[in-house]
């Protein structure tokens, strides 16, 4: 279950990973998450990691087929439509691995 609190501060996501359906009497578990937002940068020169223990994801979505330029990271996550159509032919002329 995610729970995105009120109080937590801008930046920070505090996750509750409890169980509704295992109650053995254990305490649940709540686990710390920072999370930073860019959305406007040069693509050349994205903002630096705040430390090495950080981990970037690069979102993307509905690309239809077309290539650009995405900046560097490692995680890429591709949400909506990655071609028109949905042809193994559309999908290895977008993907360069």
């Amino acid at each position: 279950m995610l729970d995105l609190q009120d109080t937590t501060p801008p930046g920070s996501i505090q996750l509750d990973e409890s169980s509704d359906d295992d109650s053995d009497g254990e305490p649940e578990a709540s686990v710390d998450v920072n999370v930073e937002v860019t959305m406007d940068y040069d693509i050349d020169f994205p903002p630096p990691k705040p430390g090495p223990e950080w981990t970037r994801f690069v979102c993307i979505s509905d690309s239809h087929g077309q290539r650009f330029r995405v900046p560097q990271g490692d995680v890429l996550l591709h949400a909506g439509d990655l071609t028109r159509r949905g042809k193994i032919s559309e999908i290895r002329s977008t993907v360069v691995l």
